[in-house]
């Protein structure tokens, strides 16, 4: 079988993450030629990995544009199977016998308050496109899938396969010379970094803590961000404690997860949400917030809040920094967790489905 997959989110976060766990596990499937459709500046790493194992055919579109939309039919080669592993999928009639689409989430029509007009409408002709003109939907959770359901309704099937959980052998060891709570996540508003600074900002006041609190992911440079940060943080005197780290590579992220006294997450809304279950790979006692995907994934192994109760977020940091056995149980339950989530596993169901599409009428 010959398959194509859309490659050209790689170097982005949590979508970046899946591709480049998923796809350098397939390429082993060593029966079947693989091209790859790549950005013109991949990530150096992953591009070397595939390099050997399958065609490399670059994308120089900008993405979400008019012009890959144009650009991807005639660069996708003829093939069996292709797979786009993000929504932002090619319309247009392909030389691809068989479509595969992975959908994450439907954020974008969920969090009306979030995103432009111009944006969800974007999003609604592109999912349903989608949803109509692909053959198989692959998403991460059941969550996501009753979300596709409910606002795409899909005539192609949905598969429900899991992520897995990216751990590092050798972790870096981050330049700090402190105790911290960790964070990653953007500050895109849905990610609910304003509660979070303000839970964090009432935990100060309560307790003689040294704690700072270190946040993973960018702080700026989103259409959809929080344009006001820097005055909230200069309001409520955070500036000394509350660190932004930008960028980090993965096996310095590895480390900000080893070496964190505890990991919160209070996202409002997560296809899937990768980073608590990596956090407890390593050890670390996760705060999750109880909404969307988040209690599927993690079962009992995290203490959950509800997101918009900022108290309650301020109280759940107390618990696990200050009462040892509370700590200790969600550190055991957290590494249990995380034994049922694999990359091996993932790619292998994906290439059973990718089989089972090929076959299928």
């Amino acid at each position: 079988m010959h398959i194509t997959i859309d490659c050209r989110y790689e170097s982005c976060s949590g979508i970046g993450r899946c591709i480049r766990e998923i796809v350098s596990r397939l390429l082993d499937y060593k029966e079947h030629k693989f091209t790859l459709i790549m950005p013109v500046n991949p990530n150096a790493e992953f591009q070397k990995k595939c390099q050997g194992r399958a065609e490399l055919v670059y994308s120089v579109a900008k993405m979400y544009s008019l012009q890959a939309q144009l650009e991807l039919p005639r660069i996708i080669p003829e093939c069996d199977l292709f797979w786009a592993m993000h929504y932002d999928a090619p319309l247009l009639p392909l030389k691809a016998r068989k479509k595969m689409v992975t959908i994450h989430d439907v954020c974008h029509l969920a969090l009306t308050d979030e995103f432009s007009a111009l944006k969800r409408l974007y999003a609604k002709v592109m999912l349903k496109a989608v949803g109509s003109r692909y053959d198989q939907i692959i998403t991460v959770s059941d969550f996501s899938r009753r979300e596709i359901e409910k606002f795409v309704n899909p005539k192609a099937a949905i598969d429900v396969i899991y992520n897995g959980i990216t751990k590092i052998d050798t972790p870096k060891q981050f330049k700090t010379d402190y105790p911290y709570l960790l964070c990653v996540g953007n500050v895109k508003p849905h990610k609910n970094i304003v509660r979070l600074l303000e839970a964090y900002t009432a935990y100060r006041k309560q307790t003689d803590t040294p704690l700072k609190l270190l946040i993973v992911g960018q702080a700026d440079g989103f259409l959809t961000g929080i344009n006001n940060l820097g005055e909230i943080l200069t309001a409520q005197e955070l500036k000394d404690n509350c660190v932004f780290t930008g960028f980090v590579d993965d096996e310095t992220l590895a480390g900000l997860y080893k070496n964190a006294t505890a990991f919160i997450f209070p996202s409002l809304y997560e296809g899937f949400g990768l980073p608590p279950l990596e956090a407890m790979s390593y050890g670390t006692p996760v705060i999750a917030s109880d909404a969307a995907s988040l209690p599927e994934v993690m079962g009992d192994a995290a203490l959950y809040v509800n997101p918009y109760n900022t108290a309650e977020i301020t109280e759940a940091m107390i618990k696990v920094t200050t009462d040892e056995a509370i700590k200790e149980v969600f550190i055991a339950k957290g590494q249990e967790q995380c034994r049922k989530y694999s990359w091996d596993n993932t790619a292998k169901k994906i290439m059973e489905r990718m089989e089972e599409v090929n076959v299928g009428e």
